[in-house]
């Protein structure tokens, strides 16, 4: 090893002969690359893309929220509606770069460094559900609150088979690739003759990007 100049420091076979060749270096900035190449920047990790491929540099990092209903909204008789009022026990975790949670709107905004696979779940209960009737829940984006635009989970459905006037849950989860830009949001339905409203502590929504 040597220390070819101020503020770095390289290894290197045949070192200090016109045939040196550099098998490390490390930057004062703390980055560092492998043989004279594969070169990252501080905070950066080295990612491994499997056996037949050299080695690439990747920021590391990760948004987490959590949302659980504190007061209940109306949901009108088989429409789809998102999810609103997660202000209990929420938190989100990460840079708005990559995301925004919206506990208000219950609403997930993708930023700019956003984009990628996401852990998506949400879970709803609806109150008052007849005999006979069933809560449905899905996750959506880029739609409005009562329009589930693309719907990236799959449906669940809660049957309510038995007495009248149940506390009626359905949950759902999934894996998306999102883009930057994408609005997801967490939509509960219920097929009865009235409208009536979501249950606070059964309604949720959560989801994180590691990355």
């Amino acid at each position: 090893g040597n220390d070819d100049m101020p503020g770095r420091l390289v290894f290197s076979t045949n070192s200090g002969s016109a045939s040196a060749t550099e098998r490390l270096r490390i930057t004062k900035d703390g980055a560092f690359g492998l043989g004279g190449a594969n070169y990252g920047t501080s905070g950066q990790v080295i990612k491994s893309n499997g056996s037949s491929a050299a080695p690439t540099w990747q920021n590391l990092y990760s948004f987490m929220f959590y949302g659980e209903q504190d007061t209940h909204h109306g949901v009108v008789t088989a429409t789809y509606t998102a999810i609103l009022n997660l202000g209990a026990r929420d938190f989100t975790v990460g840079d708005s770069s990559i995301a925004v949670f919206t506990e208000s709107t219950g609403k997930l905004t993708i930023g700019a460094n956003g984009a990628g696979y996401w852990f998506l779940s949400m879970g709803a209960g609806i109150d008052d559900v007849q005999a006979n009737d069933f809560t449905q829940c899905v996750i959506g984006k880029n739609g409005t609150g009562t329009d589930r635009g693309t719907v990236i989970s799959s449906y669940s459905r809660g049957w309510n088979s038995g007495s009248a006037n149940q506390v009626v849950t359905a949950q759902t989860s999934c894996m998306v690739n999102l883009s930057a830009g994408d609005v997801v949001r967490f939509y509960v339905y219920h097929n009865e003759g009235t409208n009536e409203n979501t249950e606070p502590n059964r309604t949720f929504a959560m989801g994180y990007r590691i990355g």
